[in-house]
């Protein structure tokens, strides 16, 4: 990653269960999206690193219209 860029990611949802997470992030993968995991209670399920805020935002209207709800925020480090 280039340092001093700011990133943003579309967080899908929050699991008190790894398992819980990672069932959805890995259907999200299998729908061609870039998902992750955050390593910590709760485990959030986060798609994107965009550099551009334009794409973050072009990538959530697309989830939204397939019915999945995503907003856009600063990617964790």
């Amino acid at each position: 990653a280039v340092t001093g860029v700011q990133t943003c990611a579309l967080p899908i949802s929050g699991f008190a269960s790894r398992g819980d997470a990672l069932r959805l992030a890995a259907r999200l993968n299998g729908r061609g999206y870039e998902a992750r995991i955050t390593p910590d209670k709760p485990y959030r399920v986060r798609i994107g690193r965009l550099t551009s805020r334009t794409d973050a935002v072009a990538l959530a209207a697309k989830l939204t219209g397939q019915g999945t709800t995503a907003i856009v925020v600063e990617a964790e480090p």
